[in-house]
């Protein structure tokens, strides 16, 4: 590893980044050595917001910040510069919690030094065009609310979950709880967003894995009143629409859009039953419907006694149609392939 000195930084455009941020960066950097323009952090500018952005395909991680009052963004930032993720992780460590990097466009180098700048260090910047990550912003359905009563999940690799908490703990004080917020609207193939309420700014998205999503017998039959909830939440609703229904009826009203949405609602609650229940649970009322039941006897405490040995799918097999799952078209698949489980 190249050695602190004690020489002045050039005098290259400067601007200011957050240590801790740029360590949160770096662990969402690619480890793939093929996919080069990925193995650093990028940092640029938009809209005078200077960006610090890592992506390793699978996870992405954007961090904001505001020009300061009087601050002059260097024209550089303009097009950005990706600082390679090889030896960063020890520099950084011996620079203040805000550090200066310098760069001018072309130069052969980029610099990090403290604020002071008597500890600096020169790294050849990584010569490549980080991809449009914007799109994937701009795109995401995260935000999106799900329908109450839809009965839904995603699978994640465990290993970036554990990351997130690593995150927050580098994101966060010292002391006090590391806290995050995830939002995973839109569909299970659709990537989550999760903020950081200690690091205002801060966003990771992280993408969903292909798995299919299944549940042992004896995991229904602790989950029942859950699962009934999610049912009796659909017939509420699917209730609502006959009452206005016949409302319409009575005042000869046209219903065409009513019965469109009791039909809706009746085949929302059937593909519940059918993906959850190849086995009888307890209707919410205690009494079986001829839906859920269609025949079958058996109730919760004799499932729990069951074998659990057969797990059944919830929703089946994913067969998205594209290898690539949430990221928009366009980009290379190479680079944004989700890990298939």
């Amino acid at each position: 590893m190249e050695q602190a000195n004690q020489t002045n930084v050039p005098d290259l455009a400067t601007t200011l980044v957050r240590t801790d941020v740029m360590l949160a960066a770096l662990a969402c950097t690619s480890k793939d050595e093929s996919r080069y323009y990925l193995h650093g952090v990028y940092l640029h500018q938009v809209n005078g917001m200077v960006r610090t952005v890592a992506t390793d395909g699978h996870r992405m991680f954007i961090y904001a910040r505001p020009k300061a009052e009087g601050e002059e963004l260097p024209d550089w930032l303009d097009a950005g510069v990706i600082i390679p993720a090889d030896g960063l992780k020890p520099r950084l460590a011996l620079l203040d919690s805000v550090a200066h990097v310098a760069f001018a466009t072309d130069a052969p180098h980029v610099v990090l030094s403290d604020l002071s700048k008597t500890c600096s260090f020169r790294m050849a910047p990584i010569d490549g065009t980080f991809p449009d990550y914007q799109r994937i912003l701009d795109e995401t359905k995260a935000l999106e609310p799900r329908e109450l009563g839809e009965l839904s999940s995603t699978a994640y690799n465990s290993a970036y979950l554990k990351g997130v908490g690593d995150l927050a703990k580098t994101l966060g004080p010292k002391d006090g709880t590391k806290s995050v917020r995830i939002f995973g609207g839109g569909d299970e193939l659709s990537p989550s967003l999760i903020t950081f309420p200690d690091c205002p700014g801060a966003i990771l998205i992280l993408m969903p894995i292909r798995a299919a999503q299944t549940i042992d017998r004896a995991s229904v039959s602790v989950l029942a009143v859950a699962i009934n909830g999610t049912v009796s939440a659909l017939k509420a609703h699917r209730t609502r629409w006959a009452d206005k229904l016949a409302t319409a009826k009575a005042k000869k009203h046209n219903h065409d859009e009513i019965d469109a949405k009791i039909a809706e609602y009746d085949a929302r609650i059937a593909k519940v039953i059918a993906d959850c229940f190849p086995v009888a649970l307890p209707a919410p009322s205690g009494e079986a419907t001829e839906a859920a039941t269609d025949g079958a006897t058996e109730t919760p405490a004799e499932l729990a006694e069951a074998s659990q040995a057969s797990p059944y799918a919830i929703a089946g097999a994913i067969e998205p149609e594209s290898n690539v799952v949430g990221f928009p078209a366009g980009l290379p698949a190479a680079d944004y392939a989700p890990v298939v489980h």
